[in-house]
């Protein structure tokens, strides 16, 4: 089920299939964020921003950058 990072809920893990943006693409690369990598979904706010962790490194990415993110979930959903 391919969906877009903006979609997801707090203790997710996916796999990232695609970034819509160049620029973020690179941005990401540079980070050691690429497509294939998984991340983890540590903090969200709803509509707004993402905490991601993925290896050693974390990143807060703000709602709009959320929704270039095409990903996939590689593990259960969390329980609500």
């Amino acid at each position: 089920m391919t969906m877009l990072l903006d979609e997801v809920q707090k203790g997710q893990s996916l796999r990232v299939l695609a970034v819509r943006d160049s620029s973020l693409r690179a941005q990401l690369l540079r980070m050691g964020l690429c497509e294939g990598s998984v991340v983890r979904v540590v903090q969200r706010i709803s509509r707004g921003p993402a905490l991601l962790r993925w290896g050693s490194q974390e990143l807060a990415l703000g709602g709009r950058h959320l929704a270039l993110l095409e990903v996939h979930p590689v593990g259960p959903l969390p329980r609500r």
